[in-house]
């Protein structure tokens, strides 16, 4: 208050963030101070790390990938609290939103991917702006929301590894996800409603690769 310096990560628990060699090359704050405007900071931004670039725990997720496939979370704490209870194939963006790279590097090690979110509204929005990145990229992708003001790491701490496995093993197909969240807020069995439905699909297609 004085002036001078102070620490960065002040008021923080600290996590360190490795690059898939498991190598330490930057930190990831959480504030503990639920008031906090800044829930998560990170280390800026150097020659070694990029926060778009960069995935949480993929370093040890890399190596189930290929067999369990990619689930995505968006904590520090959901990805750590999953991997605890077995389900080491979470990696999760750096508080942060989910990337076009971010679907460029888990593609070396996987085709498949789940969104698995919050679901409130703002973890609908993230999740259905998920789904456009992955059909930018030419990817499916599918969808669990949970109960509204439950993350995963609340989810599986509640219900335990085999109620998240279900949930998991009944994923939603992205799109199927994406056009049922458009279609609430409209009238399905008008002509106006359809047209509304269809205009707001548009972005979603805009963004597939596919021609056909």
């Amino acid at each position: 208050e004085n002036g001078g310096y102070y620490d960065r990560f002040r008021n923080r628990i600290m996590f360190p963030i490795r690059n898939t060699l498991g190598r330490v090359i930057a930190f990831g704050g959480r504030s503990m101070d639920p008031n906090d405007r800044a829930k998560y900071l990170n280390s800026n931004d150097t020659p070694l790390f990029n926060k778009s670039k960069v995935l949480y725990l993929l370093d040890r997720a890399k190596e189930v990938l290929k067999e369990r496939g990619a689930v995505l979370v968006e904590g520090y704490m959901d990805a750590i609290s999953l991997h605890v209870r077995g389900f080491q194939q979470a990696v999760a963006s750096l508080g942060t939103a989910l990337t076009a790279d971010h679907i460029q590097i888990l593609r070396r090690y996987t085709q498949d991917f789940i969104l698995l979110y919050d679901g409130d509204s703002a973890g609908i929005r993230a999740a259905m702006r998920g789904v456009e990145l992955f059909f930018e990229s030419g990817y499916t992708v599918r969808v669990v929301l949970l109960p509204e003001g439950m993350d995963p790491d609340d989810y599986i701490k509640k219900h335990g590894p085999e109620a998240l496995q279900t949930s998991l093993n009944h994923a939603e197909n992205g799109f199927d996800f994406y056009v049922q969240q458009v279609a609430k807020n409209h009238d399905i069995k008008t002509t106006r409603g359809k047209m509304a439905i269809v205009e707001a699909t548009i972005p979603l297609f805009a963004r597939m690769n596919d021609p056909l």
